[in-house]
């Protein structure tokens, strides 16, 4: 349990900019997301730990930078939970697709001694198709802009994160 608590506190930090972008509902908010996912992305590269989600979320970032405020584009600011949603829920399947969850990015060096097994790979599966799960309920309930969506949001992802804690504890310890 300890390693998937270890983990998860890896993993939020791709999250941080995502955070900062829906809480802060203004052009600071991209800038300050931005600003924190490129310090994201050069901590990491640093590190060699630069994975798929880390990618995808400064991608995100430059690109609706450019959109909002070069071509003054608000969707990409005014459905910002809708579109990141959807980009993170297209992220988790594409990487099972790819036989790549992305959730084995944060955990691989945790089970460096098993992270090419085909138990390791199964269980970052059944992980991110959580993740991907939640991402896409959460891309609906955006979509439909339902008042509790935020509340109901958190929840799902919290669950998803307990998750991601608890079944790594059923992996053989390394």
């Amino acid at each position: 349990m300890k390693k998937g608590l270890k983990i998860t506190l890896r993993a939020i930090v791709d999250f941080i900019p995502l955070i900062i972008h829906w809480s802060i509902p203004s052009d600071r908010g991209l800038i300050i997301g931005g600003s924190v996912a490129l310090l994201v992305v050069i901590s990491k590269g640093i590190k060699k730990e630069l994975g798929l989600m880390t990618k995808v979320v400064a991608v995100y970032f430059i690109l609706i930078n450019i959109f909002y405020f070069y071509l003054g584009m608000n969707i990409f600011f005014d459905k910002r939970h809708l579109i990141s949603y959807g980009v993170l829920a297209t992220m988790s399947f594409w990487s099972i697709l790819c036989y790549r969850p992305f959730t084995m990015d944060a955990s691989k060096k945790a089970y460096a001694s098993i992270k090419d097994s085909s138990l390791f790979i199964e269980m970052n599966i059944i992980i991110t198709k959580i993740f991907g799960v939640v991402y896409s309920i959460n891309t609906i309930l955006a979509y439909f802009e339902i008042k509790s969506a935020p509340l109901f949001s958190l929840l799902l992802t919290g669950l998803a994160i307990s998750a991601s804690i608890i079944l790594p504890s059923f992996m053989p310890d390394t």
